[in-house]
């Protein structure tokens, strides 16, 4: 599996399956507590996924899926078609929903970069670098309606980590926020950043900070790096 600071990645779809794609949900999620507690399924990647996807995961993790009710997560596994380690897509509906009753609340990708080690503020100055510029491109690449909103210095956990934020219309599916978070490894140059698309209908965003509270937001904020 790739990793690099500098290549342009390329993103599959965020919607690769057939789903509702007309307003018929009427239904709206509330925002997570910033410090309650989440109810959930952790996943971890690391030797047993690796040997399951026949990859090699240079910086192993995990992070926890939210348990919402009303709401299911889908799974999509590494394959050698992209540099994605793994996807979860968040639909509306329960186990025995249809897919094509189903509509896209929200999802999160998680893809491997590198980035040299140094001083913290020089790391974390060519992270932002990089996802402001060349993942923001590739994430809006196919939405001509599309707006850069801002790029900040963060926490995920204990790690320092960069943000980045946008918004645009698929014209399939609506209005949506863009989340893109690059979270630096403290121990070795092998990181992960992560890209989040957030359907404004089923949440009251009232700012950026919201975006952090989404169900996708809430899983990211337990990430932690496995050491070896």
């Amino acid at each position: 599996m790739k990793k690099t600071i500098l290549a342009v990645f390329l993103f599959i779809s965020f919607i690769n399956f057939s789903m509702a794609q007309e307003n018929k949900t009427s239904l709206e999620f509330k925002l997570f507590e910033a410090k309650g507690v989440v109810v959930g399924e952790i996943l971890t990647f690391g030797e047993r996924y690796e040997k399951v996807n026949n990859i090699k995961l240079s910086a192993p993790f995990s992070f926890v899926v939210p348990k919402v009710k009303g709401m299911t997560p889908l799974f999509v596994s590494a394959d050698n078609k992209s540099d994605t380690i793994f996807r979860v897509h968040f639909t509306t509906g329960d186990k025995d929903t249809e897919m094509k009753d189903r509509e896209i609340v929200e999802n999160i990708q998680f893809v491997p970069m590198s980035v040299p080690m140094g001083e913290g503020i020089d790391r974390l100055e060519l992270v932002a670098k990089l996802l402001a510029n060349k993942v923001f491109d590739a994430a809006t690449a196919s939405y001509e309606a599309n707006k850069y909103l801002g790029t900040r210095q963060t926490k995920i956990g204990d790690y320092d980590a960069i943000e980045v934020f946008g918004k645009y219309i698929d014209p399939e599916n609506g209005f949506f926020y863009l989340r893109i978070v690059g979270i630096l490894n403290p121990n070795k140059e092998d990181s992960i950043f992560v890209v989040s698309n957030i359907k404004d209908k089923f949440y009251r965003i009232a700012s950026l900070n919201d975006l952090a509270l989404t169900t996708s937001g809430i899983g990211l904020s337990k990430f932690k790096y496995i050491s070896e």
